[in-house]
């Protein structure tokens, strides 16, 4: 089975790759930013959909892992095209190539914002996304629901309060690391 991991150069990505490869996965990882070409690792820049459809093309993933996004609150264009068009382009490209792998689009909690209650966030609880990065991780779910709808197997998960090595100084917990080791 040939996994493609979108964004395997990131901090979900690294751990992901490893684990799957660890368990005998045929892994193709891409990265945007962080990264250099090797085998099995590719740049990809998902808001150009020709590069996107020639990919899908040549590798005909059976299952597809999506941990693209962006969450640079200073470019809100870049937080918009990474999560949202970027996501139309994955989706068409694979409605293109009449490919329909199984796929995984990540999420985050950040759609949920501030609840007004005192319990765990339900998937029930209204969406109330309190910055632009929650509006388009919303707005990414809506869309992946859309092309679920057109007959692509997405699954949509919306991950909490993720931790470990090489987390981001953008998010708190990272900065909290990196205000502790200065």
């Amino acid at each position: 089975m040939k996994t493609l991991i979108i964004g395997s150069s990131g901090f979900v990505g690294t751990s992901l790759k490893k684990m799957l490869e660890d368990n005998q996965r045929d892994i193709i990882g891409t990265y945007f930013k962080n990264g250099n070409d090797k085998e099995n690792i590719f740049f990809l820049d998902l808001k150009d959909f020709n590069s996107v459809s020639k990919l899908i093309s040549k590798i005909k993933p059976d299952e597809i892992i999506n941990l693209s996004g962006s969450m640079n609150k200073n470019f809100f264009d870049e937080i918009l095209s990474t999560n949202i068009i970027s996501s139309i382009n994955l989706y068409e490209s694979l409605l293109k190539n009449k490919i329909n792998p199984k796929l995984i689009s990540v999420s985050s909690s950040a759609q949920y914002g501030i609840q007004n209650h005192k319990n765990l966030v339900r998937e029930s609880d209204p969406r109330n996304p309190v910055n632009i990065y929650g509006i388009s991780k919303m707005a990414q779910e809506k869309i992946s629901n859309l092309y679920h709808q057109k007959g692509l197997n997405i699954v949509t998960i919306v991950p909490f309060n993720l931790i470990g090595p090489g987390i981001s100084a953008n998010l708190l917990p990272g900065r909290i690391i990196q205000q502790f080791r200065e």
